[in-house]
Protein backbone atom coordinates (compact mmCIF):
# COMPACT_ATOMS: atom_id res chain seq x y z
CA UNK A 1 0.00 0.00 0.00
CA UNK A 2 1.41 3.50 -0.92
CA UNK A 3 1.63 6.16 1.50
CA UNK A 4 2.15 9.18 1.88
CA UNK A 5 6.33 9.65 2.49
CA UNK A 6 6.86 10.31 6.69
CA UNK A 7 9.74 12.48 5.87
CA UNK A 8 7.77 14.89 3.41
CA UNK A 9 4.60 15.38 4.94
CA UNK A 10 3.26 18.96 6.28
CA UNK A 11 3.20 16.84 9.86
CA UNK A 12 7.13 17.17 9.93
CA UNK A 13 7.29 20.53 8.13
CA UNK A 14 4.52 22.05 11.11
CA UNK A 15 6.14 20.56 14.02
CA UNK A 16 9.48 22.31 12.75
CA UNK A 17 8.12 24.99 12.63
CA UNK A 18 6.06 24.86 15.44
CA UNK A 19 9.41 23.80 17.42
CA UNK A 20 11.22 27.61 16.25
CA UNK A 21 8.32 29.34 16.76
CA UNK A 22 7.94 28.04 20.13
CA UNK A 23 11.57 28.48 21.01
CA UNK A 24 11.43 31.72 19.63
CA UNK A 25 8.73 32.81 22.41
CA UNK A 26 10.82 31.31 25.12
CA UNK A 27 13.62 33.08 24.74
CA UNK A 28 11.71 36.73 24.32
CA UNK A 29 9.44 35.62 27.63
CA UNK A 30 13.02 34.72 29.27
CA UNK A 31 14.68 37.97 28.46
CA UNK A 32 11.07 40.23 29.17
CA UNK A 33 11.22 38.48 32.79
CA UNK A 34 15.04 39.28 33.03
CA UNK A 35 14.16 42.63 31.88
CA UNK A 36 11.73 43.08 34.53
CA UNK A 37 14.35 41.69 36.95
CA UNK A 38 16.81 44.29 36.08
CA UNK A 39 14.43 47.13 35.98
CA UNK A 40 13.27 46.47 39.69
CA UNK A 41 16.77 46.25 40.99
CA UNK A 42 17.60 49.35 39.13
CA UNK A 43 14.33 51.34 40.82
CA UNK A 44 15.32 50.08 44.01
CA UNK A 45 19.21 51.30 43.82
CA UNK A 46 18.66 54.50 41.50
CA UNK A 47 20.12 57.60 41.95
CA UNK A 48 17.60 59.63 43.86
CA UNK A 49 19.32 62.77 41.98
CA UNK A 50 18.72 61.13 39.03
CA UNK A 51 16.11 59.07 38.62
CA UNK A 52 15.19 57.09 35.63
CA UNK A 53 12.82 58.52 33.30
CA UNK A 54 9.70 57.41 33.27
CA UNK A 55 8.97 58.45 29.61
CA UNK A 56 12.27 55.84 28.69
CA UNK A 57 11.07 52.90 30.76
CA UNK A 58 7.69 53.30 29.49
CA UNK A 59 8.90 53.05 25.94
CA UNK A 60 11.49 49.74 27.07
CA UNK A 61 8.71 48.07 28.02
CA UNK A 62 5.73 49.07 25.54
CA UNK A 63 9.13 47.73 22.65
CA UNK A 64 9.76 44.60 24.32
CA UNK A 65 5.74 43.90 24.82
CA UNK A 66 5.56 44.44 21.32
CA UNK A 67 8.50 42.32 20.30
CA UNK A 68 6.38 39.56 22.41
CA UNK A 69 2.66 39.80 21.14
CA UNK A 70 4.40 39.67 17.71
CA UNK A 71 6.06 36.39 18.57
CA UNK A 72 2.92 35.10 19.99
CA UNK A 73 1.02 36.20 16.69
CA UNK A 74 3.67 34.54 14.59
CA UNK A 75 3.23 30.77 16.61
CA UNK A 76 -0.84 31.28 16.04
CA UNK A 77 0.07 31.61 12.14
CA UNK A 78 2.78 28.84 12.02
CA UNK A 79 -0.82 26.42 14.02
CA UNK A 80 -2.59 27.89 11.37
CA UNK A 81 -0.48 26.54 8.58
CA UNK A 82 0.12 23.23 10.49
CA UNK A 83 -3.17 22.54 10.18
CA UNK A 84 -3.14 23.82 6.42
CA UNK A 85 -1.24 21.92 5.29
CA UNK A 86 -2.22 19.04 7.59
CA UNK A 87 -5.62 19.48 5.33
CA UNK A 88 -3.95 19.35 2.39
CA UNK A 89 -1.91 16.44 2.61
CA UNK A 90 -5.40 13.95 3.57
CA UNK A 91 -6.76 15.38 0.41
CA UNK A 92 -3.77 14.68 -1.54
CA UNK A 93 -3.30 11.17 -0.26
CA UNK A 94 -7.21 10.87 -1.58
CA UNK A 95 -5.25 10.91 -5.08
CA UNK A 96 -2.87 8.15 -4.90
CA UNK A 97 -3.68 5.23 -7.31
CA UNK A 98 -5.58 7.64 -9.33
CA UNK A 99 -4.30 8.97 -12.64
CA UNK A 100 -2.78 12.55 -13.47
CA UNK A 101 -2.22 14.01 -17.00
CA UNK A 102 0.00 17.12 -16.73
CA UNK A 103 1.85 19.45 -18.73
CA UNK A 104 5.91 18.09 -18.47
CA UNK A 105 8.27 20.89 -17.11
CA UNK A 106 9.29 23.63 -19.91
CA UNK A 107 12.31 21.71 -22.03
CA UNK A 108 11.46 18.19 -20.99
CA UNK A 109 9.56 15.25 -23.43
CA UNK A 110 5.96 14.03 -21.75
CA UNK A 111 6.44 10.72 -20.42
CA UNK A 112 4.38 7.53 -19.39
CA UNK A 113 4.56 4.57 -17.66
CA UNK A 114 4.71 1.34 -19.41
CA UNK A 115 2.91 -1.05 -16.69
CA UNK A 116 1.10 -4.60 -16.72
CA UNK A 117 1.55 -4.40 -21.01
CA UNK A 118 0.10 -0.93 -20.59
CA UNK A 119 0.02 2.63 -21.38
CA UNK A 120 -1.40 5.71 -21.85
CA UNK A 121 -0.50 9.02 -24.00
CA UNK A 122 -2.60 11.84 -24.14
CA UNK A 123 -2.48 14.71 -26.90
CA UNK A 124 -3.82 17.86 -28.01
CA UNK A 125 -4.15 19.14 -31.83
CA UNK A 126 -5.60 22.68 -32.10
CA UNK A 127 -7.25 21.60 -35.35
CA UNK A 128 -7.93 18.54 -37.55
CA UNK A 129 -4.97 17.08 -39.32
CA UNK A 130 -4.41 14.73 -42.09
CA UNK A 131 -1.63 13.05 -40.64
CA UNK A 132 -0.52 12.50 -37.22
CA UNK A 133 2.13 10.13 -36.16
CA UNK A 134 2.89 9.36 -32.23
CA UNK A 135 6.94 8.05 -31.82
CA UNK A 136 7.93 6.44 -28.50
CA UNK A 137 10.93 6.09 -26.78
CA UNK A 138 12.71 3.95 -23.81
CA UNK A 139 14.54 5.35 -21.68
CA UNK A 140 17.79 5.07 -23.37
CA UNK A 141 16.42 7.00 -26.54
CA UNK A 142 16.08 4.43 -28.55
CA UNK A 143 12.58 4.65 -30.83
CA UNK A 144 10.82 1.44 -29.58
CA UNK A 145 7.23 2.19 -31.53
CA UNK A 146 6.44 4.66 -34.17
CA UNK A 147 3.15 4.71 -35.89
CA UNK A 148 0.07 6.78 -36.97
CA UNK A 149 -2.53 8.50 -34.89
CA UNK A 150 -5.54 10.13 -34.62
CA UNK A 151 -6.05 13.45 -36.72
CA UNK A 152 -8.91 14.74 -34.71
CA UNK A 153 -9.19 18.18 -32.82
CA UNK A 154 -8.78 18.16 -29.31
CA UNK A 155 -7.57 15.68 -26.90
CA UNK A 156 -6.49 12.16 -27.92
CA UNK A 157 -5.45 8.84 -26.43
CA UNK A 158 -3.32 6.46 -27.27
CA UNK A 159 -3.34 3.08 -25.46
CA UNK A 160 -0.02 1.21 -26.06
CA UNK A 161 0.72 -2.92 -25.09
CA UNK A 162 4.31 -2.34 -25.77
CA UNK A 163 5.01 -3.78 -28.99
CA UNK A 164 8.39 -2.82 -30.21
CA UNK A 165 7.37 -1.59 -33.86
CA UNK A 166 11.12 -1.85 -34.49
CA UNK A 167 12.24 -4.84 -33.18
CA UNK A 168 8.48 -6.39 -33.36
CA UNK A 169 9.59 -7.79 -29.76
CA UNK A 170 7.77 -6.91 -26.44
CA UNK A 171 8.89 -3.98 -24.72
CA UNK A 172 9.53 -4.44 -20.99
CA UNK A 173 7.83 -2.66 -18.38
CA UNK A 174 9.04 1.32 -17.78
CA UNK A 175 9.13 5.13 -18.34
CA UNK A 176 8.80 6.14 -21.62
CA UNK A 177 8.68 9.68 -23.48
CA UNK A 178 6.64 10.58 -26.67
CA UNK A 179 6.17 12.98 -29.35
CA UNK A 180 3.54 13.44 -31.59
CA UNK A 181 3.81 15.24 -34.88
CA UNK A 182 1.42 16.25 -37.16
CA UNK A 183 0.19 17.56 -40.64
CA UNK A 184 -1.81 20.14 -42.16
CA UNK A 185 -3.79 19.35 -45.32
CA UNK A 186 -0.93 22.10 -47.33
CA UNK A 187 1.87 19.47 -45.72
CA UNK A 188 2.27 22.52 -42.68
CA UNK A 189 3.66 21.59 -39.24
CA UNK A 190 0.72 21.72 -36.50
CA UNK A 191 1.59 21.55 -32.90
CA UNK A 192 0.77 19.21 -30.78
CA UNK A 193 0.54 19.23 -27.03
CA UNK A 194 1.67 16.47 -25.53
CA UNK A 195 0.63 15.46 -21.64
CA UNK A 196 2.60 13.80 -19.23
CA UNK A 197 0.38 10.83 -17.37
CA UNK A 198 0.66 8.04 -14.88
CA UNK A 199 -0.88 6.47 -11.91
CA UNK A 200 -0.22 8.97 -8.74
CA UNK A 201 1.96 6.73 -6.15
CA UNK A 202 3.15 9.66 -3.94
CA UNK A 203 2.28 13.60 -3.07
CA UNK A 204 5.06 15.40 -1.28
CA UNK A 205 4.16 18.23 0.50
CA UNK A 206 7.13 21.18 0.71
CA UNK A 207 7.95 23.23 3.64
CA UNK A 208 5.91 26.76 1.99
CA UNK A 209 2.82 23.91 1.62
CA UNK A 210 2.74 23.55 -2.09
CA UNK A 211 2.23 19.58 -3.15
CA UNK A 212 3.52 17.51 -5.78
CA UNK A 213 2.45 14.14 -7.38
CA UNK A 214 4.49 11.39 -8.04
CA UNK A 215 3.80 9.81 -10.96
CA UNK A 216 4.09 5.77 -11.84
CA UNK A 217 7.19 4.28 -10.57
CA UNK A 218 9.14 7.37 -10.34
CA UNK A 219 8.29 8.51 -14.04
CA UNK A 220 8.11 12.38 -13.01
CA UNK A 221 6.91 14.73 -9.87
CA UNK A 222 4.84 16.86 -10.82
CA UNK A 223 3.64 20.35 -8.91
CA UNK A 224 -0.30 20.45 -8.68
CA UNK A 225 -0.24 23.34 -10.81
CA UNK A 226 0.93 21.50 -13.86
CA UNK A 227 -2.52 19.03 -13.35
CA UNK A 228 -4.46 19.11 -16.23
CA UNK A 229 -6.91 16.11 -15.59
CA UNK A 230 -7.43 13.77 -11.97
CA UNK A 231 -9.27 10.56 -12.90
CA UNK A 232 -9.83 7.09 -12.24
CA UNK A 233 -6.77 5.24 -13.48
CA UNK A 234 -8.43 3.15 -17.03
CA UNK A 235 -5.25 0.95 -16.92
CA UNK A 236 -6.12 -0.58 -13.55
CA UNK A 237 -8.69 -2.71 -15.36
CA UNK A 238 -7.35 -4.91 -18.30
CA UNK A 239 -5.15 -3.59 -21.06
CA UNK A 240 -4.87 -7.73 -22.52
CA UNK A 241 -7.30 -7.10 -25.04
CA UNK A 242 -5.87 -3.80 -26.49
CA UNK A 243 -4.08 -3.50 -30.08
CA UNK A 244 -0.74 -2.70 -30.07
CA UNK A 245 -0.95 0.81 -30.56
CA UNK A 246 -5.08 2.26 -30.61
CA UNK A 247 -5.69 6.48 -30.70
CA UNK A 248 -9.20 7.92 -29.38
CA UNK A 249 -10.72 11.34 -29.07
CA UNK A 250 -11.68 12.38 -25.97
Amino acid sequence: MTTIPPTTTSTDTSNAAGSVGSSALASLSTSFNNFITLLTTELKNQDPTNPLSTSDMTTQIAQLSGVQAQAQTNQYLQNMLAAIQGQQASGAAAYIGKRAEATPPSGQDAVSTLQNGGAEFVYNLPAQTTAATISIKDSGGNTVYTGSTATTAGDNRVFWSGNNSVTGAQSPDGVYSYVVTATDATGAAVKATTYTTGQITGVTIASDGTSTLDLGNNAASISMSAIKRIEEDPLTQTTTSQTPATGTNG
